[in-house]
């Protein structure tokens, strides 16, 4: 029975830590990302004058005039995952908090004029989350005593794109370009854990860990239409294509039982991976109400997909998703010459199966910036906020999900 037990905790840990995972695949702008767009809510599909229209619109580059290099990146990021219950032993429920801190470069992009083309080279960390830590819990029995269940975790997750754009006018206003990314996707997952039954009859050890870095392919395509006030862009960002990279699946077990000791364990390396992003369309509009007061909204669709992390007959890592959809607003104001107030706001609601369980999440974003301008340097620093809930239900368990990020986020753009 405990041994039961044990493993389904492990289970759901395992599950729990690919919360984040799931949800980010298919929520690439779930944290700042780009030049000026990552103040203004992530918006930018129709044009922003930005650097950032590599990866929001690639049409949009032809806003731009001369040369720019532009770096930016999140300072500070904290971030927590918490699951209320995470799993159900008797009475007891049994509760999950992470959280960690850390800095996140995320975008490096050069753009250049090349005759009547606008060229681009970028760099991008559309998210990262790193978490090391431990956790105990007692669960207690009829008698009064506890029995002791300690989990040390590791997780790391980083999305690595590197894309090549390029743009150029048509008549009358119209613009369209292109990026061709290479996108590395890296994930890895370790549990340690240590069960401890109440008269040490049952002692239990078990090791997990999972790691795979694909790479694959992918294009963003867009088309933008400039007016005298008004701008706006259409964004098809296509499935992505793995051309290389595998991964690997580790897991041992050893139960000893009244001196007994059983031992479970499987090692499968160098296994295919299917992992893949999904179709994205985004429109998006710009308005400059005057000389110093601009808005900016965008609304994307995320199509359904399913794929297999490890591609393996005796491992499951299936992920479904039903499709997303995601609202951002955006606003430029200049307070004088030289100092800009940016701030915006977005919401993403998500559906995913993984691993049999059905997730249902909603994302609420802020972000507020200023932006200080002189002849040829723009520099940046803004605060960014945003806040998760949503449940996850499985055959036996409905478990309550809540995310929180926040940070610092930093940047600066030269102009030659």
């Amino acid at each position: 029975m405990f041994s039961k037990v044990h493993l389904a905790l492990v289970v759901a840990l395992s599950i729990s830590i690919s919360y984040a995972e799931a949800q980010n695949v298919n929520n690439l702008n779930l944290l700042p990302l780009g030049d000026k767009e990552s103040l203004m809510g992530n918006t930018g599909t129709g044009g922003v004058h930005s650097t950032g229209a590599v990866f929001y619109n690639p049409a949009a580059l032809t806003q731009l005039e001369g040369n720019s290099f532009s770096l930016s990146g999140s300072a500070y990021l904290k971030y927590k995952i918490e699951a209320e219950p995470l799993y159900r032993f008797g009475n007891t429920d049994i509760d999950f908090t992470a959280e960690d801190y850390e800095s996140v470069p995320t975008s490096v992009i050069m753009v250049r004029k090349v005759k009547d083309w606008k060229v681009g080279l970028s760099f991008m960390v559309p998210m990262e989350f790193k978490y090391e830590g431990e956790n105990t819990w007692y669960i207690p029995t009829v008698n009064g005593e506890n029995q002791k269940i300690k989990i040390n975790q590791n997780f790391h997750e980083k999305m690595f794109l590197v894309g090549l754009s390029f743009a150029r006018k048509l008549n009358n206003g119209w613009s369209v370009g292109g990026t061709f990314f290479a996108q590395n996707y890296g994930y890895l997952s370790s549990l340690n854990s240590q069960y401890r039954g109440t008269d040490y009859n049952l002692i239990s050890n078990t090791v997990v860990r999972e790691k795979l870095s694909p790479i694959n392919l992918m294009f963003v395509a867009g088309i933008h239409k400039q007016w005298e006030k008004l701008s706006a862009g259409l964004r098809i960002a296509t499935p992505s294509i793995n051309i290389a990279g595998k991964g690997s699946s580790y897991r041992y077990e050893l139960t000893g039982v009244l001196g007994n000791n059983i031992v479970s364990e499987y090692d499968y390396t160098n296994i295919k991976t299917g992992f893949s992003s999904p179709l994205d369309l985004r429109a998006g509009v710009t308005y400059n109400w005057n000389e110093k007061f601009t808005t900016s909204c965008d609304v994307s669709f995320t199509l359904p997909q399913e794929f297999q992390l490890l591609k393996h007959d005796s491992l499951n890592g299936y992920i479904s998703s039903d499709g997303s959809f995601r609202a951002s607003f955006g606003v430029d104001y200049s307070i004088t010459e030289k100092f800009t107030l940016l701030g915006g706001g977005s919401y993403f609601n998500s559906y995913y199966t993984s691993d049999e369980i059905d997730n249902h999440l909603d994302f609420v974003s802020g972000f507020v910036g200023v932006k200080m301008v002189t002849n040829h340097i723009e520099t940046s620093l803004g605060y960014f906020y945003s806040k998760g809930f949503g449940e996850a239900v499985s055959p036996t368990l409905t478990s309550n999900e809540y995310y929180e990020y926040t940070g610092i986020f930093l940047g600066t753009n030269y102009k030659f």
